[in-house]
């Protein structure tokens, strides 16, 4: 039996963005259709794994006078895992 697999990598959303409000800083961005979801990363660390059909988070856990780098990852499900 030969099996051959090809994994294509997921590009990011696009236009990802994050704008400051009262509750916090809100993240958006368009939707991928390849996509089965998003990871959020702020600092470099993991902070939400969010389904596909959003394309929006508002991140609460913010202080004034303080910089937050946040980074978005596209993700499929493959074998039960994310990709």
């Amino acid at each position: 039996i030969t099996e051959k697999t090809t994994n294509k990598a997921l590009t990011a959303p696009s236009c990802f963005k994050g704008m400051s409000s009262k509750k916090g800083i809100v993240l958006s961005w368009k939707k991928n259709n390849e996509a089965d979801g998003y990871i959020i990363y702020k600092n470099g660390r993991k902070l939400k794994t969010i389904k596909s059909s959003k394309t929006k988070y508002t991140d609460k856990k913010v202080k004034t006078n303080k910089a937050y780098t946040y980074e978005i990852q596209s993700y499929k499900n493959v074998g039960g895992k994310k990709h």
